[in-house]
């Protein structure tokens, strides 16, 4: 992932999002998801089924890399490159579990646990401790882990007084580290069902986002086949 150090190598806060089909739904629904999402600095594929789409369209060499792939790969790398990371977002205890143990996975790792308070808007001044705490650490890699879009318009929001770093929306990837929730079997994720074991996982949250609003992505499917055939056609 060399374009993510690039990025965090600049000067800048730039804002990385790892799209899945849940939240490409909610670009049709929120403009000002759309704004940030247009805004991002690099958008990473998360979600197989998505990536089948753009290989349909021709777009053979994109890969797929969730938050949960890329927190332990970027700690991996900070042990051996000595990359700063923070991580940000989510309840406190599995926060720190989730850096602790990926402290004991990557020894020599370089990543900080940075406590998030309950804000009521994105805008909430509770953030400001959360920011002052990023500038004292400079890290160059933050995973932010309070789901999307929120952590996305957080970032966006405060971008400005953001030290410079790649911010990583991150969702649910320090779940996963601290063991709070267990990814999918390998085989799961390759076929494209990491989503029904997540539903498995979280019923009550997740139900309704996969079983009632999940196939609308079949009408995105089908208008993006279409506009690639328009386009492919001769004159």
């Amino acid at each position: 992932m060399d374009s993510v150090v690039g990025l965090a190598s600049d000067g800048r806060a730039h804002l990385v999002i790892t799209p899945n089909v849940d939240q490409l739904l909610d670009l049709e629904l929120d403009d000002e998801w759309r704004r940030v999402f247009e805004s991002a600095a690099l958008r990473v594929v998360d979600g197989t089924p998505l990536l089948w789409l753009f290989r349909l369209l021709g777009a053979s060499s994109v890969s797929k890399h969730s938050g949960a792939d890329l927190l332990p790969y970027f700690t991996a790398c900070s042990a051996k490159s000595g990359y700063k990371i923070a991580v940000t977002g989510g309840d406190e205890a599995v926060l720190r579990e989730g850096v602790r143990r990926l402290k004991d996975r990557f020894p020599g790792a370089n990543i900080s646990a940075v406590s998030f308070p309950m804000i009521s808007s994105i805008g909430d001044p509770g953030s400001l401790p959360v920011i002052s705490a990023l500038r004292q650490l400079a890290p160059d890699i933050v995973f932010v882990c309070l789901g999307a879009p929120k952590q996305e318009k957080w970032v966006d929001y405060w971008r400005a007084e953001l030290p410079p770093a790649a911010y990583i929306g991150a969702g649910a990837a320090i779940d996963f580290a601290a063991g709070a929730l267990v990814r999918a079997p390998r085989v799961m994720q390759i076929i494209g069902l990491e989503w029904l074991w997540r539903v498995g996982q979280e019923p009550r949250r997740l139900a309704t986002r996969y079983f009632v609003k999940g196939p609308r992505f079949i009408l995105i499917v089908a208008r993006s086949l279409r506009a690639s055939r328009r386009l492919s056609a001769p004159e």
